[in-house]
């Protein structure tokens, strides 16, 4: 008797665990559908400021930053003699790019772009997903160099929304962009170690230093200069 009370306890905590992943995972997804209108909302509003940045080049060599909040706050600087455009969008997803980079990248004629999304659809969106719309993004982009950027680590005790980003979460979506840049030969701008953030997330003035120097590192290796 003990045994069958013993399982069909067993029984019981599976089930109800199963039934609050399910919610869980419904509410995640309902989640993600706000945060990616929201993103979409934003790239209406700052994409008149990216427009206005590659029209400032005026045709001159250039390198284009398709990324989120972290790259529209970063102070990109002029590599090999190409101009930076920084074309972040705050919030943005892989997916926000979806039909905006190839416009983006047809107008700026880059010599490379740069990739550094990714820590938005970590918070909410699904592992597959992800793989699926970067995938998309990159066969969206004209023929040119891509550069792949990780996510960068974050700091949970400065978070200030209502629940802490998994590390571990992040962790696996750096393992899938660097599987997909080893994939197509793309290189790859692994994370740094540790960041000192702001608020968990956006970097300080010297972590931005850092991300910086190390897109610039990599490229030199790709432009070859």
């Amino acid at each position: 008797m003990k045994l069958i009370v013993a399982c069909l306890a067993a029984v019981i905590v599976v089930a109800l665990t199963a039934a609050q992943d399910i919610r869980r995972a419904a509410a995640l997804r309902q989640v993600a559908v706000e945060f990616r209108a929201k993103a979409e909302n934003h790239a209406a509003v700052v994409e008149p400021a990216i427009l206005d940045e590659i029209r400032r080049a005026g045709g001159r060599p250039n390198y284009i930053v398709l990324g989120d909040s972290i790259t529209r706050e970063a102070p990109l600087r002029p590599v090999c003699g190409r101009t930076p455009i920084n074309a972040g969008v705050g919030g943005a997803f892989v997916a926000t790019f979806h039909g905006r980079a190839p416009h983006l990248v047809r107008l700026a004629k880059p010599d490379l772009v740069v990739v550094a999304l990714g820590i938005n659809d970590s918070f909410v969106a699904d592992l597959d997903e992800f793989r699926r719309d970067l995938i998309g993004l990159l066969d969206s982009l004209p023929d040119l160099p891509v550069v792949l950027m990780g996510i960068q680590p974050i700091e949970p005790s400065k978070w200030l929304g209502a629940e802490h980003p998994d590390p571990a979460r992040i962790a696996r979506f750096n393992r899938a962009l660097r599987k997909t840049a080893s994939q197509r030969g793309m290189p790859f701008i692994g994370p740094a170690a540790t960041v000192e953030t702001t608020d968990g997330v956006h970097l300080t003035k010297d972590a931005y230093e850092g991300w910086v120097r190390a897109l610039e590192q990599e490229l030199l290796a790709a432009l070859r200069c």
